[in-house]
């Protein structure tokens, strides 16, 4: 069964003399997460969902709650992520993602958007899971290359630069890939992408091919900033030379024609804390 971190919470504080203070879910998130077609899942996989406020696309979502089944056993699986309506603005934007993972490698995913309306009526939502492309970029991801916030850690081939701090009122530097549009082969993808420079905002177009990737500026917003910001000319200059990309567990790395690493984000995000790596004593990691 799904297990909510703050249903572990709740229940250690009670052993300390009650939980008063820790709010308790009042409504649930139910559905199904399902494939299209028959897929199979590996004995120690793990099923993981969790409920993300997505409302300010220039801050890291924030995850309301999480669902994890661990053996997550046969597709399709029931969700049931408990939270509190409270937390569900009338306009915010809210969305339901779901994965299966081994050994923190990212096996299945849900590549589309699943919103979720604050209406008690619409609590109920079914997330179709994908298998996550397989190629030498990609085989040692923990978590998806689009619908991340990609935060900035470094900005050249020295992967300990330390980043200045954005203008004041602007998002530090990041970047987001939408949903790929379109069929395309196996390992292919294009779409858009968007983020912040710390200190302008700026959108493109990216299309990949196994670890080729080419990203495209469009349109950036117009701002002088004298005071923070300031690796974002170097910033959406590398994004510009961009030619490969490597993932391995919640970073992404983009490389140069050389092959070069000169582009490190790390993914990020705010609320409940994600559940612990999975890692058994007979991992191969």
């Amino acid at each position: 069964m799904g297990i909510a971190r703050r249903d572990i919470l709740c229940g250690a504080l009670a052993l300390l003399g009650g939980c008063a203070s820790v709010p308790r879910p009042d409504a649930h998130i139910t559905g199904r997460a399902f494939s299209r077609t028959r897929i199979y899942i590996p004995p120690e996989a793990v099923f993981e969902a969790a409920l993300m406020d997505v409302t300010n696309e220039n801050q890291p979502p924030v995850a309301l709650a999480r669902q994890r089944i661990e053996p997550a056993g046969p597709a399709p699986f029931d969700l049931n992520i408990p939270f509190e309506t409270r937390q569900l603005q009338r306009n915010g934007k809210y969305v339901v993602q779901a994965q299966v993972s081994l050994y923190n490698q990212l096996l299945y995913y849900t590549p589309g958007s699943h919103p979720v309306l604050p209406d008690p009526a619409f609590h109920r939502t079914d997330v179709i899971l994908e298998p996550y492309p397989q190629t030498y970029a990609t085989a040692r991801a923990g978590i998806a290359f689009t619908q991340t916030h990609w935060r900035l850690v470094s900005v050249g081939e020295e992967p300990t630069a330390t980043m200045s701090a954005p203008e004041k009122g602007a998002a530090p530097a990041f970047v987001l890939f939408h949903p790929s549009r379109g069929d395309l082969p196996e390992g292919g993808a294009q779409g858009e992408f968007s983020g912040s420079g710390g200190c302008n905002r700026f959108l493109g177009s990216y299309e990949l091919q196994g670890a080729r990737l080419r990203l495209r500026l469009n349109t950036t917003s117009i701002r002088l900033c004298l005071e923070g910001g300031k690796d974002e000319p170097a910033f959406l200059g590398a994004l510009l030379q961009a030619s490969g990309f490597m993932q391995r567990g919640r970073e992404l790395v983009l490389r140069d024609q050389e092959g070069k690493p000169f582009l490190r984000f790390r993914a990020d995000e705010d609320g409940e804390a994600a559940f612990e790596p999975y890692e058994p004593e007979n991992s191969l990691q």
